[in-house]
């Protein structure tokens, strides 16, 4: 049951579903700290806290933080999401400042763990903040080393790649095809793969 709620409770979030998100997240909360469950209750605890926060119930939102947010330091292996989840919190609930350490620790673990879309994401929500500050320059800086991540990792540059299938290239149009690859930059092999 908690599990489900767990998961209900992320996708209401997401869904914008906050009443729902707010009634479900407070029974899993209730569920993973009676089972004392840390994993359970930082997965639970930080997408009832953005749907408080961003529903006007910041004072609930806080108090969660308080009782709840050392189950997430407990973990040895947090996941990243929980600490630019906690940013965003914080940044809801007015506490800018705050918050930065929050997204800063995200994006670490996330460049970490290798996973490349929490990078961006926690990039654009620490630039967001430095917006609300109105540090426009740090803002510009980490979108653009976002961008250029996103970039690299869409590109997959560097990985080589082969052909299993050659019988569905013989064909009209596959030497212009090799040619277009080829002045765009991608190395074209043509022969038998060893």
């Amino acid at each position: 049951r908690l599990k489900v709620l767990a998961m209900r409770v992320s996708a209401q979030v997401k869904q914008i579903d906050l009443t729902a998100a707010i009634a479900d997240g407070r029974e899993a909360l209730h569920l993973a700290s009676e089972l004392g469950d840390d994993r359970m209750t930082a997965a639970v605890l930080m997408p009832l806290a953005i749907a408080l926060s961003t529903y006007d119930q910041g004072a609930e939102a806080n108090a969660l933080l308080d009782a709840h947010w050392p189950a997430v330091e407990r973990l040895d292996d947090p996941e990243p999401t929980n600490f630019i989840e906690h940013g965003v919190v914080l940044d809801n609930l007015g506490r800018p400042l705050e918050a930065r350490a929050s997204h800063r620790r995200g994006i670490e673990l996330a460049l970490l763990h290798k996973q490349h879309s929490e990078f961006v994401m926690g990039s654009k929500n620490l630039a967001v903040n430095h917006i609300d500050t109105g540090e426009l320059q740090a803002a510009m800086a980490l979108l653009d080393a976002a961008e250029r991540e996103r970039r690299a990792h869409d590109a997959l540059q560097g990985i080589k790649r082969q052909q299993t299938d050659p019988a569905r290239w013989n064909g009209v149009g596959w030497l212009g095809f090799v040619a277009a690859l080829q002045a765009g930059g991608v190395e074209m092999v043509e022969g038998v793969v060893a």
